[in-house]
């Protein structure tokens, strides 16, 4: 009994301590070896049909995968429970929320949903789960968020890579013919991607991007590179080429340790040699001094008139 085992162990092992009734049948073993097994304390059932191999731990990974298992074919974590596997800030695995395709099996004690559109182009793998891609995750959240919300999320996956222009515009296409809900703010995020280019660094910086517009910058482009005769000196945060204004923001996390500030101060040396006037906005001030911060950004406009040669790269 015990060389009987062995193969649906190493599935087990390949997901989180788990396996199903169907697995262990496909894997050699009798519906009535599993119940002896578990009468013997060996593994312990988590769901129905699915089980754990006793001693395995308790982590969000293995909760989430049994409920997967629970949904089996096809299914794949979705909405915030996928926002969460992609680590977007402030996700949280449960409730749990899994999308099936239309006619497979759901579960009623998880919160499930069925999709017509979802085909396995909308789903990856990640942390050893099947998820929908983070476009597809985008594109689901944006029907029942506030829109800014959608454009952090947004922010946050491209300045990370995992979501492109190209990406956005062909799920735009495929989905907005369905008439689904959210498609009007993904359109005009997506508008926004086009206009502005690169991403902004953080979501912070996305809070400081509605402050210069505000202040009167209409000049400004995010993570601008500067070279000098040297060679490349930064990139900045946002960068006015016209009135050669840098607009660096300094979070908390990272500009309080003593050899970040003495990078910051180099790299503001070399600005300023170039001809730049560099402005450090602080967390403290986003958050909590913006009157003061926006009356500061637009002294520094004003005293700044635009160059000739408006190039500073």
């Amino acid at each position: 009994m015990h060389t009987d085992r062995k193969p649906i162990l190493g599935l087990a092992a390949q997901q989180f301590g788990l396996f199903t009734t169907d697995q262990a049948l496909d894997h050699g073993l009798s519906l009535r070896m599993v119940q002896h097994w578990a009468r013997s304390g060996e593994i312990v059932r988590i769901d129905r049909g699915v089980w754990a191999v006793h001693g395995s731990p308790e982590t969000l990974e293995r909760r989430a995968l049994g409920a997967l298992l629970r949904h089996r074919p096809g299914a794949a974590l979705c909405g915030a429970s996928a926002a969460w596997a992609w680590r977007l800030p402030g996700r949280h695995l449960d409730p749990i929320e899994i999308a099936v395709r239309r006619g497979s099996r759901a579960v009623e004690h998880h919160r499930s949903r069925t999709s017509r559109l979802l085909d396995e182009g909308d789903v990856t793998e990640r942390r050893g789960l099947r998820v929908t891609t983070p476009a597809r995750t985008v594109f689901d959240l944006a029907g029942r968020q506030h829109p800014e919300r959608t454009r952090k999320d947004l922010n946050d996956l491209m300045a990370r890579g995992l979501v492109t222009t190209d990406i956005l515009d062909a799920m735009l296409d495929r989905l907005a013919a369905r008439g689904r809900s959210g498609i009007r703010v993904m359109r005009e995020l997506i508008a926004e991607v086009h206009e502005k280019g690169t991403p902004a660094g953080s979501n912070l910086e996305l809070v400081v991007e509605d402050i210069l517009d505000v202040a009167g910058f209409r000049h400004m482009e995010r993570q601008v590179p500067v070279h000098d005769h040297v060679g490349f000196i930064a990139r900045l945060d946002f960068g006015d080429r016209r009135r050669r204004i840098a607009i660096e923001v300094d979070g908390d996390r990272f500009h309080h340790g003593l050899i970040d500030r003495q990078l910051d101060e180099r790299k503001t040396l070399r600005l300023e040699a170039g001809g730049w006037t560099v402005v450090r906005v602080t967390e403290q001030e986003v958050w909590h001094e913006r009157p003061a911060l926006v009356g500061r950004l637009r002294k520094v406009m004003w005293a700044s008139p635009p160059v000739l040669d408006g190039d500073a790269a």
